[in-house]
């Protein structure tokens, strides 16, 4: 063999090998930026669950406080929200106690959380809400609260007990609010 067939096939052979390199190094781009995006919409349904189960659990405990410490009690907790569109209602929860429900509104059901129940709603939404229920408190009369939103921030929500008027406490929302108040502005949750 000559010096230049040695020399073709050493140029044939360093040309296989970038050509193999290229195509695991393509295979292994294509395998990472298709997990990374698996992560992100994961790491995003983390977020949103995470921030409704913090504000659910900061008014369903500060609930739990007031009923506890029985007529004429108060407190005040703060919720923030990265969302323009949220909402608190109040229901049934299983029949016997009631409920406290902390929604988010969304265009799309697709981008509901799995944690989340996904239901539609007014205004051309899709809810994905969290519930807790309220044990010693009575469901009192079902209102949804929806909240359309001026953008993200801080509420501060207002719960109290007012005088018993029955033996076991009922909740209630008031002022019904027909947009989210801005941003500092108290919500009240009425014990009665």
């Amino acid at each position: 063999m000559d010096d230049i067939d040695k020399r073709y096939n050493r140029g044939q052979i360093t040309i296989e090998a970038i050509l193999i390199l290229g195509l695991f190094i393509l295979i292994f781009v294509g395998v990472t930026f298709n997990m990374g995006m698996k992560v992100r919409g994961y790491s995003n349904d983390v977020a949103i669950a995470s921030e409704a189960k913090a504000n659910l659990d900061k008014i369903a405990d500060g609930i739990m406080i007031v009923r506890a410490g029985g007529p004429g009690t108060t407190k005040i907790v703060t919720i923030t929200s990265t969302f323009n569109n949220w909402g608190i209602a109040t229901g049934s929860g299983l029949g016997r106690d009631a409920a406290i429900i902390y929604g988010i509104g969304f265009s799309d059901n697709t981008t509901i959380p799995d944690e989340m129940n996904a239901t539609s709603g007014p205004g051309g939404l899709y809810w994905g809400s969290l519930e807790r229920n309220i044990s010693g408190v009575s469901k009192g009369a079902d209102v949804a609260t929806v909240l359309n939103g001026t953008g993200a921030g801080t509420w501060k929500i207002r719960i109290k007990y007012d005088i018993a008027t029955t033996l076991t406490p009922q909740i209630g929302l008031a002022p019904v609010w027909s947009t989210v108040p801005a941003p500092g502005e108290t919500i009240n949750v009425t014990l009665t």
